[in-house]
């Protein structure tokens, strides 16, 4: 049986994302693909729970390095008990999230030289290399004004905004992704985020159709 395809989705907070890894999911389910959607962090197991409500309380009781770390330990669960079993088995993987977060959060907010895009890099080479990496790149100032509108309507029902989704951290991210691309040369898609959601999925599908035609 030949091996799935793996896809990955990347991009700050308030790029639209999520919602573009859903839409791709339909387009490739609508072409009789047998599709497995999932994210990072993977909630299936005890650390994903924790990294999940460490990223929504007020108090930072883990340091934004240490919670990186968390990150790689679940991904590795992640990796062993979903997406190389269903890669193997002919299925497309598409993921919301990746090894790319890490090395972009951590280096981040590492406040360390040597902890840099490079180190985590490293640390995730025994992990398997998708075959392509949607990058939705949007201004962070666009990303901003949509973070704030979801933490308003989120507000209302008791949610609190996750630790990373400040201005200056969105830019500094931003670069730290395009450190990514260079050494993604191939595999790496980057994607005009700042249009209209449907127009956003429309230029996904044509990048897919064009590698797929490659």
């Amino acid at each position: 049986m030949a091996k799935g395809m793996f896809i990955v989705f990347e991009g700050i907070e308030g790029s639209g994302k999520t919602m573009q890894t859903k839409e791709f999911c339909k387009f490739l389910s609508a072409q009789n693909k047998d599709v497995v959607m999932t994210e990072q962090p993977w909630e299936h197991d005890l650390i994903g729970k924790l990294i999940r409500e460490e990223l929504k309380d007020k108090v930072d009781a883990i340091s934004s390095v240490t919670l990186q770390f968390l990150f790689i330990a679940n991904r590795s669960n992640h990796v062993e008990k979903l997406i190389e079993p269903d890669l193997n088995s002919g299925k497309a993987v598409v993921a919301d999230r990746y090894w790319m977060s890490t090395a972009a959060y951590g280096s981040t907010l590492s406040g360390n030289p040597k902890i840099n895009v490079s180190y985590f890099a490293n640390l995730h080479k025994i992990f398997p290399v998708p075959d392509v990496v949607f990058f939705i790149d949007v201004d962070p100032q666009v990303a901003y004004k949509r973070i704030m509108e979801r933490a308003f309507q989120h507000k209302l029902n008791g949610a609190r905004k996750e630790r990373f989704d400040k201005l200056d951290t969105l830019q500094i991210l931003r670069e730290k992704y395009k450190e990514l691309e260079n050494s993604y040369e191939g595999v790496w898609v980057t994607i005009d985020g700042n249009k209209k959601t449907e127009e956003v999925t429309a230029d996904i599908i044509k990048k897919y159709n064009d590698l797929a035609k490659a």
